[in-house]
């Protein structure tokens, strides 16, 4: 038997053999649990609740989606490759340049965050 009907199942039988009252209390625990904001570890750590990540997951893959369609036209495909190649060769052409930029956007971002 797969997993998916498995859980359905055993889902199902736990939430019958609870009565009316228990099934009330259980229904609205879960409700308070999806809004509850819950902190998210780690660095710059913030309260979020279950259902605004699931908006935000949904809208991130939302955007994706119509960012893919977009980047599939001639067009875009076009200026992308006119940036990535521009930056390609001033890249190629200037390393120093470029390995002083990014060593300095480094400290700014250390520093900027406060760590030294």
């Amino acid at each position: 038997m797969p997993d998916e009907t498995l859980n359905a199942l055993v889902t199902e039988a736990m939430f019958r053999a609870l009565d009316e009252k228990k099934r009330e209390e259980l229904i609205k625990a879960a409700l308070e649990a999806l809004v509850k904001p819950v902190k998210q570890g780690g660095y710059g750590s913030r309260m979020t609740t279950p259902i605004q990540d699931a908006f935000e997951s949904a809208i991130r893959e939302v955007a994706h989606n119509i960012v893919c369609a977009m980047c599939k036209t001639d067009e875009a495909q076009d200026a992308i490759r006119g940036v990535v190649g521009a930056a390609f060769e001033k890249m190629l052409t200037d390393k120093d340049r470029l390995a002083s930029e990014m060593t300095s956007a480094m400290i700014a971002a250390i520093t900027k965050a406060g760590n030294y």
